[in-house]
């Protein structure tokens, strides 16, 4: 078709040059073509690599949210040992709440076979809970303070345990008692 424009419009001798501008306009598309192709593949890697690096990045937000969770989880104990040991058991009963709190979110953000250490240590702080709030519980009657330790001490182990797993994971350093 620009043939037939460019032989009404320029003479002979300009056949030669609109034949060679054709041909570069061709080989100009063709290479603008190839071009788009590297600059898609280049835009399609660079895409995955900022969804990995999403994917990295709220992997990590959760680990590091758990390990909060856990290291005050293991505060909360401390807490708890202190009210109880002063007397302030109103204080202790709250701090137990708190604590059977954080555990079923710990539990839950961890993988399954981890649900029955946490369902154990959850069952052992409700049990202080309700004894501690004079409800009666046939496995400490009706407050003993050595049991409750002791349980405490096995908790925050469970707790220490776990974090310092998930400090490994991150590459923090591990969890003080």
């Amino acid at each position: 078709m620009l043939m037939l424009v460019a032989d009404g419009f320029l003479g002979e001798d300009w056949r030669d040059v609109v034949d060679v501008m054709a041909m570069i306009g061709v080989a100009a598309t063709f290479l603008a073509l190839i071009i788009a192709i590297i600059q898609i593949r280049r835009t399609t890697k660079t895409a995955e690599a900022a969804r990995n690096a999403a994917i990295s990045t709220r992997t990590d937000l959760a680990e590091n949210l758990r390990l909060s969770d856990l290291t005050s989880a293991v505060r909360r104990i401390s807490e708890i040992k202190h009210s109880l040991k002063a007397g302030q058991y109103q204080v202790a009963s709250l701090r137990l709440d708190d604590l059977r709190e954080l555990l079923v979110q710990v539990g839950a953000s961890h993988d399954p076979s981890a649900g029955e250490i946490f369902g154990k240590a959850l069952s052992k702080v409700s049990s202080l809970q309700k004894a501690l709030d004079g409800r009666g519980d046939d496995s400490i009657e009706p407050f003993d303070l050595v049991k409750a330790n002791s349980w405490l001490v096995e908790v925050s182990d469970v707790l220490i345990r776990f974090a310092t797993e998930a400090r490994m994971q991150t590459g923090e350093p591990n969890v003080r008692a």
